[in-house]
């Protein structure tokens, strides 16, 4: 792999899609978020480009929240896209 090709973006991130990472079941990192739509302890729910995210857990909290990367603690038990 040249320099170059390690230094560029990810498809999905160069067309603004969602990008999710899940560490084990108490953490998610998602990038190219378009916002909240919706937030309690059992559900949050993230718009993105291709639709809406749903995280279902408990005790579940926004650690970290900027314009393009939002960072999910808590038991997470199902994430779905619709």
């Amino acid at each position: 792999m040249s320099f170059q090709s390690a230094m560029e973006l990810p498809k999905d991130l160069e067309r603004g899609l969602a990008v999710l990472t899940v560490f084990g079941d108490g953490e998610l990192h998602v990038q190219n978020h378009r916002g909240i739509l919706a937030f309690d302890s059992n559900c949050i729910q993230i718009l993105s480009r291709k639709g809406r995210i749903a995280i279902s857990g408990e005790r579940l909290w926004i650690r970290y929240y900027d314009r393009e990367e939002i960072h999910v603690i808590g038991q997470i038990r199902g994430i779905s896209i619709c």
